[in-house]
């Protein structure tokens, strides 16, 4: 982050922002040596309860490969949060406890400066490529009144399930409450919330923190409105 420009064998490219991202690889030595097997996407093949194929051996983090709480299929997760919780569902199972793992909800967020962005869930070409017929709408809103000097805007978009109506992904940028709308958007995605209902969410205001009306309501509000449904 910092430089002006990337300069390649083929061009020289202006960039604001320069982000290195050379991905990564799970390191399955240690389970390879012992017989444990690998699953499809080259992580440690796990169960719902992190079990691996050797019944007293769980793997928990980078190295297990976990499966998509919206698509069922298996996926390689590097973040921090699934690491945590998946590391606590191992555990407490490896401890004689029968707590099962739901799914990865495919959360992120990034900061660079005073910008904040990210998602949870399914974005629409990621649907799509799951076979998963989708739409999408996006929205601009305030986060505090109108009257506040230092109020921002939050560019939030929405992806629903064409069939079901029911929320599969947010991507949201803004200076602030990025991390909450992510939050909440995981905890309705987990509970199946429609379009429909998320306008029926009352939410906690003062003119201080938020603006009067969610933006997760306004969103709700905007894509009836366009879609007529």
């Amino acid at each position: 982050v910092g430089r002006k420009r990337v300069i390649t064998s083929k061009r020289v490219i202006e960039a604001d922002f320069v982000v290195l991202a050379t991905g990564f690889k799970p390191n399955t030595f240690l389970a390879e040596k012992a017989g444990i097997s690998l699953g499809e996407k080259g992580g440690i093949k796990v169960d719902d309860y992190m079990r691996t194929t050797c019944d007293e051996v769980f793997a928990a983090g980078d190295v297990a490969e976990i499966k998509s709480f919206l698509t069922k299929r298996p996926i390689l997760n590097f973040f921090a949060s699934s690491a945590l919780l998946t590391g606590r569902i191992a555990g407490l199972n490896a401890a004689g406890f029968r707590e099962k793992y739901v799914g990865c909800f495919h959360v992120w967020i990034v900061k660079l400066e005073d910008i904040v962005f990210g998602g949870v869930g399914l974005s629409v070409s990621e649907a799509r490529k799951e076979g998963i017929e989708v739409f999408s709408v996006t929205a601009v809103v305030p986060d505090k009144p109108n009257y506040y000097t230092d109020l921002s805007k939050l560019r939030i978009k929405v992806v629903i399930n064409a069939d079901t109506k029911e929320i599969v992904g947010f991507q949201i940028m803004g200076r602030r409450r990025v991390l909450e709308l992510l939050n909440l958007g995981s905890w309705l995605i987990y509970k199946k919330t429609t379009i429909r209902e998320l306008e029926k969410i009352e939410t906690a205001y003062t003119p201080s923190l938020c603006e009067l009306v969610h933006p997760f309501s306004i969103l709700a509000r905007i894509t009836r409105r366009k879609l007529k449904f």
